[in-house]
């Protein structure tokens, strides 16, 4: 097996953790081959080594995983032995800036592939109904997050009332991306709220808002203080449902829940984001309309939420979810090729 990931990505930012939590799953679970190629190397040179691994499929019997996106001509994509590579999707980069000709364009990416890995099921749903087969479609459920050590400076402290809840919120804090944060007013928060990440314009948070720095995404789950993770995109509330930061959280899987449920807390997350559907199901957090509903939760059942949380951060922590589709799609290829 070779995993391919195009690299693209600065320090401390979040996005590279998921594919490099791939690579390294895979490399231990299936003795996966990394094959990183860095765009700093240049056009010419980054092409020529994704054309070439693509070619050399032909010629192996190993299984290709593209990690995507993967922004190249459809004809060069189309190099690759179909039946031996898998499209692991981390975004759908049209889908969340909501370019319909980026859009276009990566759907006719997919249509070249036969096995592909999404998030949930309304992704999958969303690429049925843009004319990708649904037999081609494999869900991942969840997002890994391989973390190393144990929490530290965290005191378990049981959530009551919202006198105890500690919320935390990982990401990117700046204004055009979390605005919700510099909407918060004193009377909407009658807890201790902690943020990390890069981007806080901290002189304009109310103040039990607190910055915490950043953090590298492998440590950060081990630092969180928080006895509550949010999942949380746009504007406090629902006015910006059909924007793209928000609208895009009702398709994808945001890597935060997986490093909060590495912390091995509960979530709150938007109702109508793809992920509360496995919150509901997993019964391990609470879905809400709008932050003002914070106030308004009924935590009698946190401790049992709490408890549930506990098997899925041994999950997430140990890469469970991906060596679990990757297997589901051996089988089928070796069915099909048989």
């Amino acid at each position: 097996m070779k995993v391919i990931t195009i690299k693209s990505w600065e320090a401390f930012n979040a996005g590279p953790k998921a594919l490099e939590d791939v690579q390294e799953i895979l490399a231990k679970y299936d003795q996966a081959k990394p094959c990183v190629i860095d765009l700093k190397t240049g056009k010419i040179r980054s092409k020529g080594k994704l054309a070439w691994n693509l070619l050399l499929s032909h010629f192996s019997k190993e299984i290709l995983v593209l990690q995507y996106p993967i922004f190249e001509r459809k004809e060069l994509l189309n190099l690759a032995n179909k039946k031996r590579t898998i499209l692991f999707v981390h975004d759908i980069e049209g889908l969340r800036s909501q370019n319909e000709e980026l859009l276009k364009q990566e759907i006719e990416r997919f249509q070249l592939f036969q096995y592909i890995v999404v998030h949930n099921q309304k992704m999958k749903q969303f690429l049925i109904e843009k004319g990708i087969p649904e037999e081609k479609l494999y869900l991942l459920e969840l997002f890994d997050y391989l973390c190393q050590g144990e929490e530290k400076n965290r005191q378990r402290t049981p959530v009551i009332s919202k006198k105890d809840i500690k919320l935390c919120y990982a990401g990117n804090l700046r204004q055009e991306k979390s605005p919700f944060l510099y909407q918060i007013t004193e009377e909407m928060l009658g807890f201790d709220f902690y943020l990390y990440g890069v981007g806080a314009e901290t002189e304009k948070l109310t103040k039990r808002i607190h910055y915490e720095g950043k953090a590298d995404p492998a440590e950060l789950p081990n630092q969180l203080k928080g006895n509550l993770g949010l999942v949380w995109d746009g504007l406090f509330d629902e006015s910006d449902e059909k924007e793209k930061f928000k609208g895009y959280t009702k398709y994808n899987n945001p890597h935060k829940l997986s490093c909060y449920l590495a912390a091995g807390i509960p979530v709150v997350v938007w109702e109508k984001a793809a992920i509360a559907d496995f919150v509901k199901k997993q019964n391990i957090g609470y879905t809400i309309r709008n932050f003002a509903e914070m106030e308004q939760l009924d935590f009698s059942d946190y401790e049992q939420k709490y408890q549930n949380v506990q098997e899925l951060k041994q999950r997430v922590r140990n890469g469970y979810y991906t060596k679990r589709i990757i297997e589901e799609i051996k089988e089928k290829m070796e069915e099909e090729q048989a």
